[in-house]
């Protein structure tokens, strides 16, 4: 049922179940890419500690995620990946991660 709200501003909002995409993932204390992986997610890129990912999910995959013991915290993230990949490139890196889009 869509909201009158939305039908007044011609907003049209889905909560896609098939399409994953990028979530910060950061632990308590251990490397979360098990638990990632438990629920059919990738880690796309680690951050500068070992229990700070981005991984590829499916939203209800990554709210499902963030009810296990040890998971401190999941949220969206949105990157413009053409900017991403740019800094990337003004930097040197050779091997740009895949990231999806």
């Amino acid at each position: 049922m869509q909201s009158d709200v939305f039908e007044r501003f011609g907003a049209k909002v889905e909560f896609g179940q098939h399409a994953p995409g990028l979530f910060m993932v950061i632990a308590e204390r251990h490397d979360p890419v098990a638990l990632i992986s438990a629920y059919d997610g990738t880690v796309v890129m680690r951050l500068t500690s070992r229990t700070s990912v981005i991984a590829r999910l499916s939203l209800t995959n990554a709210l499902a995620l963030q009810k296990e013991p040890g998971i401190r915290s999941v949220g969206g993230v949105n990157m413009d990946l053409n900017r991403y990949k740019a800094f990337l490139s003004s930097l040197g890196v050779k091997e740009i991660p895949d990231l999806g889009g």
